[in-house]
């Protein structure tokens, strides 16, 4: 069973690799990857796909819920105010979209959404806290697909070396994968 799992996963590895490989041969620089230029290959183009797209970026659902089966029992109800403030701010920015979008419109490059911020209010601070808050939510909701992952992967091969089952191990294979 061992061999089957980690065969699946090996070739699953293999394949990404293959379709970075082949996509990444027309990619110039990170407008290809991140809407910032107007005629490269990222775009956003209207408001619903800034919306979607801001959904879009954070945590899968299936990762979401298994955490919860596996940190509940440590944090009870307070693993609920994760919930309720991701909620909030996904609210925030579906409710305000369309002003955004038509503000960022004017701009002559598409700027990240902390840098909006900054030049709107002219508050280099505004700038700063939004990137490091925005920094620290995708640390922890990669923090929490490693812990998930690695919970997953040793419940698959359960006679796998203790090693592997490490999050740091996981955590250099999965960061060279990116």
């Amino acid at each position: 069973m061992s061999i089957i799992v980690i065969s699946a996963l090996l070739l699953a590895f293999i394949i990404y690799i293959l379709v970075g490989l082949f996509l990444g041969r027309g990619t110039k620089g990170i407008a290809d990857m991140l809407p910032i230029a107007f005629s490269r290959q990222a775009r956003v183009n209207n408001a619903s796909e800034f919306s979607a797209s801001t959904v879009a970026t954070t945590i899968s659902l299936a990762t979401v819920v298994m955490a919860f089966f596996e940190l509940a029992q440590k944090f009870g109800f307070w693993l609920f105010w994760t919930v309720v403030t991701t909620s909030a701010g996904l609210f925030v920015v579906r409710l305000f979209a369309k002003r955004i979008w038509k503000k960022i419109s004017l701009y002559d490059h598409r700027p990240t959404l902390h840098e909006f911020l900054g030049t709107e209010f002219n508050s280099e601070a505004l700038l700063y806290v939004g990137a490091i808050c925005t920094s620290l939510g995708f640390l922890g909701a990669f923090a929490v697909e490693l812990t998930v992952g690695s919970k997953f992967f040793a419940g698959l091969v359960p006679n796998i070396i203790g090693i592997v089952r490490n999050p740091e191990v996981i955590l250099g294979v999965d960061t060279f994968d990116y």
